[in-house]
């Protein structure tokens, strides 16, 4: 083995340990997410925090009841909004993007 290998391997061998030891960062659906439906238009009066919603979704207006808000996301229709096994393909990310599945 060369000396530059004898080198590197302690590198090598530390990047892929430190990065499983790296957290994911927690979200809070409070302060991260809500924002994000209310910056977006989605929670205002002409769209989905309208009193009867758009298309079979409603969410409070403006994010005043988070927790209705998460309700509707998770758990309204079975959970359809969401993809457990593969969050990118959830309906909550899809819709507003356009894309397919």
């Amino acid at each position: 083995m060369k000396l530059r290998n004898l080198i590197l391997l302690p590198a090598m061998i530390a990047a892929p340990l430190a990065a499983a030891r790296r957290e994911i960062p927690k979200l809070s659906f409070v302060k991260d997410i809500v924002p994000i439906f209310t910056k977006s238009g989605c929670a205002n009066s002409n769209c989905h925090g309208s009193i009867r919603g758009q298309a079979g979704f409603k969410l409070s207006l403006f994010g005043y009841e988070p927790d209705l808000d998460y309700d509707a996301i998770v758990n309204v229709q079975d959970g359809r909004r969401i993809n457990r096994t593969d969050p990118a393909k959830s309906l909550i990310l899809m819709k507003p993007t356009f894309r397919r599945r």
